[in-house]
């Protein structure tokens, strides 16, 4: 074979055994928090408990409380909750 020919048969055995990733990958939640006191989260469930101190939040498998001062829910949504707020500390609960 000629190297064209081993180079294009090689880089096929690559493609062909790339395959794109489980749905299980995307369906949890991503929580994103930024440099200016705000919190994203996405694909989360629910708000369970909530006021100007903290916010405790379904994200299916787990929860997250988000304890900080003057904690405000920016934006809800079906699936995504925006938070702002002095953000102290962020607790997962299995």
């Amino acid at each position: 074979m000629n190297k064209k020919k081993i180079r294009d048969h090689t880089f096929k055995n690559i493609i062909a055994g790339i395959r794109p990733p489980s749905a299980e990958l995307y369906a949890g939640s991503n929580v994103t928090i930024n440099s200016y006191g705000g919190v994203q989260i996405e694909n989360c469930k629910g708000v369970l408990q909530y006021n100007e101190n903290f916010i405790e939040v379904d994200l299916g498998k787990s929860k997250l409380k988000i304890t900080g001062d003057e904690i405000k829910l920016n934006q809800l949504t079906k699936d995504d909750i925006s938070i702002k707020g002095t953000i102290l500390k962020l607790e997962f609960f299995y």
